[in-house]
């Protein structure tokens, strides 16, 4: 009889060990499950290959490359003189210069007529350094005057060194036969005389007045 009154209590306690047993089967049954989770994810992750890292190379420069800079001859442009040296200032050798080419009109030693009027002309080349003006004169120097003025404006245009220029006066023969010479000279527009050479020699006018 007794043992009867112990059955219940006997089965309940059964059924709660069966009930712990199949839980504990249960908990490690799920670690396990969680486990083999773990791992699968862990290989998956390390079959997976990581993303490259993508580097730019970076664009070659826009900015040209220069070439080393030419340097060109200079060309040395020898300029001029001034036309005459101003008042008071000294003279340079060879400025003012000039050269005989050929009587262009009455040649010397040319017959005229007593009283007889003429041009006479003669091709002079600027032999110096100095560029003549229209301010230059052609001034008498000595001999027969020939009825001619003291001087004349004779340069009509500049004449640069090395240019020829045609130079003239009005003369008038005299009224007696004979030979006559007259010599001029050139001047600038600060009175400085010049001729032939550096010596400065005057050029004449020749001629042979006949009856």
């Amino acid at each position: 009889m007794k043992r009867l009154q112990f059955l219940p209590v006997i089965l309940l306690a059964g059924s709660l060990a069966v009930l712990g047993i199949m839980f504990g089967i249960r908990m490690v049954g799920n670690q396990r499950q969680a486990a083999a989770i773990i791992q699968t994810q862990a290989a998956v992750a390390a079959q997976i290959t990581p993303t490259a890292t993508i580097t730019k190379t970076p664009l070659p420069s826009n900015t040209p490359t220069l070439a080393p800079t030419e340097v060109l001859p200079t060309s040395t442009v020898t300029p001029f003189p001034t036309a005459t040296p101003k008042p008071g200032e000294v003279i340079e050798d060879g400025c003012l210069e000039a050269a005989f080419i050929t009587d262009v009109t009455i040649p010397d030693k040319t017959e005229l007529d007593a009283d007889h009027k003429f041009i006479k002309t003669w091709r002079l080349q600027n032999t110096g350094t100095c560029t003549w003006t229209t301010q230059f004169k052609l001034v008498f120097h000595s001999g027969t005057k020939m009825n001619s003025p003291d001087e004349t404006y004779a340069i009509i245009l500049p004449v640069e060194p090395g240019k020829m220029i045609d130079v003239s006066v009005t003369l008038r023969a005299p009224v007696t036969a004979g030979t006559y010479k007259g010599y001029w000279n050139l001047e600038d527009q600060y009175g400085n005389p010049f001729g032939l050479g550096r010596a400065g020699i005057p050029f004449y006018a020749e001629i042979v007045v006949v009856e």
